[in-house]
């Protein structure tokens, strides 16, 4: 049970490039050299089509966090007539909500910085993996559940339903074959196979304090930081002192945590690729 190899011997440099628009193929060759192995080495298995198994999905979701930012950001948000871009109204939503915040003369040159950094990287190789088609990564993304887009909620609570502990997520439909890809079976002992599997075979060592891959780094904020991650949460922060803190508190969270630490997952997760 062993991903492939790096077919070429590419730099990491290589899996930091962007995958959008004409590179569609590259990114589908890419699923099948480093997952063949395991999932299939058949490209047009990742198109996420139909009948195709699997789809390839951000591990960083750049859309959650520019919401939250653009929240927090009186001048954007409190706009007259703004509409948030999403996929319903807008054509390219991540670059529509970036436009946003790099027009705002009151998001400072520090705060637009750090946004640049993983607008560069952000669509690359290094940045996605095939998950099965279907409410997996929908469960990650979704606004109003407990993941946020947060890939350390997400995959602590993976190995907590690997234990059997979440069955009617992780082991429902197409997911249950999907895990036994990686030897990860209902019922079983599974933390052996969560280190030498799952984890280590789609490169996401880094999101890991240690290499018993059981202790997460911290992407989500902490219990004490209130994100906006909806409109709903945004009109609860009303313009009292009191929110005009918590606004300020996830505004920095965002640039000075989050973002830096992200873009240091995806670049070191690009080294993996281009080490394999």
């Amino acid at each position: 049970m062993k991903n492939m190899n790096n077919p070429t011997n590419r730099t990491d440099e290589y899996y930091l490039t962007d995958i959008g628009g004409d590179n569609l193929q590259e990114a589908l060759d890419f699923y099948a050299d480093f997952w063949g192995g395991i999932l299939s080495n058949n490209p047009s298995d990742y198109t996420g089509r139909v009948n195709a198994p699997y789809s390839g999905e951000a591990i960083i979701s750049a859309l959650t966090i520019l919401g939250v930012f653009i929240r927090c950001v009186p001048d954007i948000y409190y706009t007259e007539n703004l509409k948030m871009p999403n996929s319903k109204n807008s054509k390219d939503p991540i670059k529509a909500r970036l436009n946003l915040i790099y027009q705002c003369p009151s998001v400072t040159d520090d705060e637009k910085a750090a946004f640049q950094k993983l607008e560069k990287i952000w669509n690359s190789r290094a940045n996605f993996m095939p998950l099965p088609v279907g409410n997996l990564n929908t469960c990650k993304g979704n606004a109003e559940g407990k993941y946020h887009d947060f890939p350390d909620l997400f995959y602590s609570d993976l190995l907590a339903g690997a234990k059997g502990k979440l069955k009617w997520l992780f082991y429902k439909d197409e997911n249950s074959a999907y895990f036994a890809k990686f030897g990860i079976i209902e019922g079983s002992e599974v933390t052996e196979m969560w280190k030498n599997s799952f984890i280590e075979n789609n490169f996401l060592q880094d999101l890991f304090s240690d290499d018993t891959y059981l202790s997460y780094r911290r992407l989500s904020p902490s219990a004490k930081i209130v994100l906006p991650y909806n409109d709903k949460i945004a009109a609860s922060m009303c313009d009292t002192h009191y929110s005009c803190c918590q606004k300020h508190m996830a505004r920095k969270y965002v640039c000075q945590d989050f973002l830096p630490a992200a873009v240091l997952f995806i670049k070191n997760r690009a080294k993996r690729f281009a080490n394999k």
